[in-house]
């Protein structure tokens, strides 16, 4: 069954893969809305509540507080970071790679 299910998800990265290749990027079932870590930097308040009007949740308490300004930049090593890239535009349909790539 592990193998069976493997083998499902192969096909469908390969046929996303494909389909990125010929820029046809398969379309979401799905709303999708755009985060950036920028936006809770910039307004945490407002970005929290676009976040749920989108997921169609109230809020159920008061946030944590949040602490802007966290840099992981030495965590991945720069041959780590190329190729997290490399697999991400991979696999990535063309507007999701153009909403991701300001981060490389």
């Amino acid at each position: 069954m592990v193998f069976q299910m493997a083998d499902e998800r192969k096909k469908i990265l390969q046929q996303a893969q494909n389909d990125n290749n010929n820029n046809n990027p398969i379309p979401p079932p799905f709303d999708v809305m755009v985060l950036h870590y920028e936006d809770y930097e910039k307004d945490f308040s407002k970005t929290m509540h676009r976040l749920l009007d989108f997921l169609e949740q109230p809020a159920q308490a008061e946030p944590r507080e949040f602490s802007p300004g966290h840099e992981y930049n030495t965590y991945y090593s720069k041959k780590d970071k190329q190729h997290i890239q490399t697999m991400i535009q991979r696999m990535a349909s063309p507007t999701t790679w153009d909403a991701l790539k300001h981060y490389f």
